[in-house]
């Protein structure tokens, strides 16, 4: 019996997590996801590095 039970509530939440895309307003449009063009990410990642050492050195 608790197997049934298992298997049901497995079945809801998989029914619940793909509704919350398909319902979600533009759900799934996966251009929403890529970064813009144009973006130095050489840059960020130095200043990321920076920002480590600088603490890693205490201040």
């Amino acid at each position: 019996m608790m197997n049934m039970k298992q298997a049901i509530a497995a079945l809801c939440i998989a029914l619940g997590l793909l509704g919350l895309t398909a319902c979600a307003p533009g759900g799934g449009d996966a251009e929403k996801l890529t970064a813009p063009e144009g973006i130095d990410w050489e840059a960020i990642e130095a200043e990321g590095g920076a920002i480590a050492d600088a603490q890693s050195e205490g201040e």
